[in-house]
């Protein structure tokens, strides 16, 4: 199995994890990611399955030109 793969197994059991407990922000705590991380692993793998979890390099139109990845106050819901 690749590091890729295990990448990928990792993110999904996390997803399985928080939709089995009901509960994201445990989940969330007890794996020491954000809520945010959360959201974006949850938004890729429902828009593009098991390819939106590939581990990607950060595209440059992600950040503006003073460097900061802008405004990450927004929230997924969590439809759990």
């Amino acid at each position: 199995m690749t590091t890729q793969e295990k990448l990928i197994r990792n993110k999904l059991s996390f997803l399985e994890l928080a939709e089995y407990l009901k509960n994201v922000s445990e989940v969330c705590k007890v794996n020491g990611v954000s809520h945010q991380h959360f959201c974006d692993i949850k938004k890729a793998y429902e828009e593009n399955g098991l390819d939106g979890l590939r581990a990607e390099e950060p595209s440059e139109t992600m950040y503006d030109e003073s460097g900061s990845s802008g405004d990450r106050r927004s929230r997924c819901p969590d439809g759990l």
